[in-house]
């Protein structure tokens, strides 16, 4: 599954909780879980977006040749 479904899994479950006729303890608890994981989830999708993308191209510097045999 992907961060993005996760995290709207975890949406809709955070919009279901409510009307799902569990008890108000487990209510809370649930939500907060549910809360730190889409805060979690949100920290990496952002920390994804900064790091620069890698290309597969390596450049490399070379050193001009000394046709002479130096």
């Amino acid at each position: 599954m992907t961060l993005d479904a996760l995290i709207i899994f975890s949406g809709t479950l955070v919009a279901l909780v409510p009307y799902m006729g569990l008890p108000r303890v487990w209510d809370d608890r649930l939500l907060v879980v549910l809360g730190l994981l889409i805060i979690t989830l949100g920290i990496i999708v952002r920390r994804r977006k900064r790091r620069p993308k890698l290309t597969s191209e390596a450049f490399v510097e070379s050193a001009p040749q000394n046709s002479h045999g130096a």
